[in-house]
């Protein structure tokens, strides 16, 4: 017989804090790095970038459902969202539909090879893409109900846009390698690209 977990609120609270901090930076990545206007500066990398893209995807959809797992499954206890009626018995959870989208993702690219969807429109990004409407919906679910359950008197949205900077930068470094491929390509620039080679000699 499984023993009963014993839940301290504020452990409880703070470790889901650090789960929904942690998709909320995920989240962030996929929507900024791979939003459509960046498309002109990732499309050279475009068969790297993808992978990268479908990868974050997948990892960030499971993380998202196990955070709402049954209490206990396989005879083990999970840590989960469910558990706050254990905490907290009044809030009621009305966890969004969306859920059930995240799942069929899961269903049908992630736990199996679904036959439909592998011959036909598997590597169509747009399928992936689609699911991060339904994550940030389930997300915003979640930051509500923790948001709940906390008595402090301070702000306790999840947010990591202070990791904006490290975005940023990232999507910098491909802008600055479109100007070099430009003035390499296009404007002939066989100044530039001594001094640039002299620079990588250094390195």
């Amino acid at each position: 017989m499984t023993k009963k977990v014993e839940i301290n609120l504020d452990e409880f609270t703070t470790r889901l804090w650090l789960e929904l901090s942690e998709c909320q930076y995920i989240l962030q990545c996929l929507n900024d790095i791979f939003s459509k206007e960046n498309e002109i500066y990732t499309s050279r990398s475009k068969g790297f970038l993808s992978y990268t893209f479908r990868i974050y995807i997948e990892f960030l959809t499971l993380k998202v459902l196990k955070l709402f797992d049954p209490c206990k499954s396989a005879g083990k206890e999970n840590f989960t969202i469910r558990r706050i009626k254990e905490i907290v018995p009044e809030i009621e959870l009305e966890i969004p539909k969306s859920l059930d989208a995240l799942k069929f993702y899961r269903h049908q690219y992630l736990a199996h090879n679904d036959f439909e969807k592998t011959m036909s429109d598997f590597d169509d990004l747009s399928n992936h893409r689609n699911v991060l409407k339904e994550t940030d919906i389930i997300l915003k679910y979640a930051q509500e109900i923790y948001s709940k359950i906390r008595e402090e008197h301070y702000d306790t949205s999840v947010d990591h846009r202070f990791h904006e900077t490290s975005i940023r930068a990232f999507v910098g470094v491909l802008k600055r390698a479109e100007f070099l491929e430009y003035k390499f390509i296009k404007c002939h620039d066989k100044n530039l690209r001594k001094e640039y080679e002299e620079w990588l000699s250094k390195k």
